[in-house]
């Protein structure tokens, strides 16, 4: 074990930067937005500008990491990232300027995350995959408590641009480490990395995105991006249906239909609970009239269940499979929404913590148990492209969330804050049923991690 876990410190940093700077935009958003004088719409691209690469490219660099080159990639994309951070300190002159240092950021953030999934996948045993994932997300998790607090007390003291400081010496440190600790490939295999998939597949996912955040603004351009997407994706389809397992994804992982409903699940998953947590804090704020520094305090609540609840959850997705528990995670969504709807200050604190204490639990289930399910479903050949499309989902998850719920929230916001807040509350729940019943429509015998590969 001793052997691993400079391995699991370089994952956990590495995970830890990426969510400290997801959640610390999460609660500096309206700040910045109120600073360049913009609306909910345009302050949505801090996060979109970020994960709009992330999408876009994981699945291409994830081949390249594949094909041996995942420590050069944790190297680079670590020095990329941290030019990324200090340069968006310095860009309060425009904000166009901040969210092209904000997509440098996100290059260097996409070429770490797809060296993530191999490192689990090829330098573990399995029986400590579930283990090394649920670590990997309380480091995450560590980052969202500490990232609020620290976040809210930044903003509302120095400014909104000391928040991308914080993450460079978190940065230094883990590339120090990974210089030092993880070890390159033995040998480098020679393949024809696959160009036309690789761009069929950043333009189908960067004109979806661009739809769903321009929709409600209509015009020309819309109807261009629908166009894109839709005849990109088309050619995608058949472009990996031509190149079978050798292709920017394997046809066999797009083939398997219990794959895709494990997938689709997962997706609606993290929708629903990063959708909300881009709009709790300008719930918080707006809404219940807080404070910058309050409303981190609270939000810092919901990672104390992810902290708490990560490792267990993987042990259990190892000894007992993840399918129960990603239903008792449906079930946990609903609950929370319906919360949300009928929430009233006079409730006071208590139910608040109690609400924000659920969407951690959920939150810890979901990220958990989705991706542990998604690698034991496959064979053993495609387990690492497996936990790289899982993690790509998680990104393309997290960007449409924010986007569809910012359309929700401008579709109902006209009676108020509140009620656009509590209509997104309304499709947590629909969500939350949808991925329940894809959940259980994959047989648990798949979904088992014992040496046999079966329950």
């Amino acid at each position: 074990m001793n052997r691993y876990l400079p391995l699991i410190l370089i994952i956990c940093l590495v995970t830890f930067m990426d969510y400290l700077d997801s959640t610390i935009i999460f609660i500096a958003g309206p700040n910045v937005s109120a600073f360049f004088q913009l609306g909910v719409s345009d302050g949505s691209w801090l996060v979109m500008g970020y994960d709009l690469i992330l999408c876009a490219m994981l699945i291409p660099l994830s081949k390249l990491a594949k094909y041996g080159h995942a420590r050069n990639m944790l190297i680079i994309g670590l020095s990329i990232f941290i030019v990324g951070t200090v340069m968006c300190f310095f860009s309060d002159f425009n904000y166009w300027v901040l969210i092209a240092f904000r997509v440098v950021e996100g290059i260097g953030a996409v070429l770490c995350a797809a060296t993530l999934p191999i490192m689990i996948v090829t330098m573990f045993p399995e029986d400590m995959q579930g283990r090394v994932t649920g670590a990997m997300l309380t480091g995450a998790g560590a980052s969202m408590i500490i990232a609020p607090i620290l976040g809210g007390w930044l903003t509302g003291s120095l400014g909104w641009q000391y928040i991308f400081l914080v993450n460079v010496p978190i940065c230094i440190i883990a590339l120090i480490l990974s210089i030092k600790y993880v070890p390159g490939s033995s040998e480098k295999k020679r393949s024809n990395f696959d160009i036309k998939g690789m761009l069929l597949s950043v333009a189908s996912i960067v004109s979806m995105l661009m739809f769903f955040e321009d929709v409600v603004d209509g015009g020309s351009i819309v109807i261009v991006y629908a166009i894109v997407c839709v005849v990109s994706s088309c050619l995608l389809v058949l472009h990996i249906r031509k190149h079978g397992d050798n292709g920017i994804i394997s046809h066999s992982i797009i083939a398997n239909k219990e794959f895709r409903r494990l997938a689709t699940s997962m997706l609606l998953a993290v929708m629903l609970i990063e959708g909300m947590l881009f709009l709790i804090p300008y719930y918080l704020e707006v809404g219940w009239n807080m404070s910058v520094f309050e409303s981190g305090v609270y939000f810092a609540i919901i990672s104390v269940s992810v902290v708490f609840i990560s490792i267990p959850v993987g042990r259990i997705c190892e000894t007992k499979g993840s399918r129960n528990i990603l239903v008792a995670g449906c079930i946990l969504s609903v609950v929370f929404s319906l919360l949300f709807i009928f929430m009233e200050e006079s409730w006071g604190p208590i139910m608040l913590v109690l609400t924000l204490l659920t969407i951690g639990s959920a939150y810890a289930i979901f990220e958990t148990a989705h991706y542990v399910r998604l690698i034991r479903h496959m064979p053993g050949p495609l387990k690492d492209e497996a936990a790289t499309f899982g993690t790509m989902i998680s990104f393309l998850g997290a960007s449409l969330g924010v986007s569809v719920f910012d359309i929700f929230v401008d579709i109902a916001i006209s009676d108020g804050l509140g009620d656009g807040f509590r209509f997104c509350c309304g499709v947590c729940i629909v969500m939350a049923i949808l991925g329940a019943i894809l959940t259980l429509s994959v047989k648990s015998m798949k979904d088992r991690a014992t040496s046999e590969g079966c329950e």
